[in-house]
């Protein structure tokens, strides 16, 4: 054998040694990378899986006030005498609850009284002059047809008598509408207003006696004793206040989901606890309210109490749909994957796999999800972790991706 020179031995051993030193740069680099994506996976945030109800609903707040409600207008003008009700005083339909003033309008009364009695039996006497001046027209009439049938008078005092007959009859068939009234007629118009003058302060004298046109609870006096107040002014608020509902808008893109019937959850700064609703109205055209376009809707509030009162604010969560016992994820950690299908990234063991998802009834937090491959308890990723695409460790349907690109 031919002995080695020592440069040959020189060379064999710096191959030697570049070789070690490659495949222990190898060995690092793999662990490093192990390590780098055991650490990207245990750095991301999870949470389990859970069984809850859900409710997706659309929020809206608005002012409760009486299904049920009246204002009571005054129906004639005067001064307030006494007032028999306060605010908060239950009352019934048709009780009395204030006078105006009456003396100056009894005496009215009286004066128009003597007048309707005169102009009433002025018509009275005008119609009955009337009558037996037809009845005289028409017998002497008659006279003159006999004395004209046997040649006793000339045909003008036919003619005379019969105009004369005509005119009688005319007198006592009243006409308002004619440009030139009779004397009759004349008599009746003084008498027919009289008869409506005095019926006017009648009404007023009926009118002075304020009623409530309701049962209900007395929710506010507009009016002070002594103070004066002008027909159709405001005196009173009466309502029924176990019928209340909530006057409120939703937005021209969450209206279309609203079905009248739907339950409502009633909550609000001025009470403690909280009351079921329904949605009872759904305007059929929508308006604006400053730079939002809104539909009116009226929410019924299905629960008894005293605790609500007119004018309170109310919150009000429409429940649009709703499921029990269903598995959830928060919505944060449902993603959407290359071709817009929903996902999350479900922890198996050391590593994460994305499942892909049904989704379904979903909350202000949580949202409801449909997989045979999770379960309760199960770990999913949340938060930023949840979107990222470039982690080591993750699988897709089964297969485990390479980590490093």
């Amino acid at each position: 054998m031919k002995k080695l020179t020592k440069k040959t031995i020189i060379i064999i051993v710096v191959v030697a040694i570049i070789a070690v030193i490659g495949v222990s740069s190898i060995y690092k680099s793999k662990s490093a990378k192990a390590n780098t994506n055991n650490q990207q996976a245990q750095a991301l945030s999870t949470v389990p899986v859970t069984i809850r109800d859900l409710q997706s609903t659309i929020y809206a707040s608005g002012a409760i006030k009486p299904k049920k409600s009246a204002t009571i207008l005054a129906e004639t003008s005067g001064v307030v005498a006494q007032i028999l009700v306060k605010a908060g005083d239950s009352v019934v339909k048709g009780q009395e609850i204030a006078y105006l003033e009456v003396a100056d309008l009894k005496e009215q009364i009286k004066q128009k009284e003597i007048s309707y009695k005169i102009d009433k039996n002025n018509y009275q006497q005008a119609k009955q002059n009337a009558e037996d001046n037809l009845k005289d027209s028409k017998d002497t009439y008659e006279e003159k047809k006999a004395l004209y049938a046997v040649d006793s008078i000339s045909k003008n005092e036919l003619d005379n008598a019969k105009e004369q007959y005509d005119d009688a009859k005319a007198e006592l068939d009243i006409n308002v509408d004619d440009n030139t009234p009779t004397t009759l007629e004349i008599k009746y118009l003084q008498y027919q207003q009289s008869e409506s003058n005095l019926n006017n302060l009648y009404k007023d004298l009926a009118a002075a006696t304020i009623k409530s046109p309701m049962t209900g609870v007395v929710t506010n006096v507009k009016i002070a004793e002594t103070s004066y107040v002008n027909n159709k002014s405001p005196l009173f608020e009466v309502a029924v206040l176990d019928e209340l509902e909530i006057t409120t808008t939703v937005g021209e893109y969450d209206v279309n989901k609203l079905q009248v019937g739907m339950p409502v959850i009633i909550s609000g700064d001025a009470f403690n606890n909280q009351y079921t609703g329904e949605v009872s109205n759904i305007a059929a055209a929508a308006t604006k309210s400053g730079n939002e376009t809104v539909v009116d809707i009226l929410i019924d509030i299905k629960d008894e109490t005293q605790e609500l009162k007119p004018n309170f604010t109310a919150n009000a969560d429409i429940v649009v749909s709703s499921v029990e016992a269903a598995l959830t994820v928060p919505i944060d950690t449902v993603i959407k994957g290359a071709k817009g299908e929903n996902m999350v990234r479900l922890k198996d063991g050391e590593e994460f796999k994305l499942i892909k998802v049904e989704t379904g009834v979903e909350s202000d937090l949580y949202i409801q999800i449909i997989s045979d491959e999770i379960k309760e308890g199960d770990l999913v990723v949340s938060g930023a972790g949840a979107a990222t695409n470039k982690q080591a460790g993750f699988m897709l349907g089964g297969g485990k991706r390479s980590g490093g690109r």
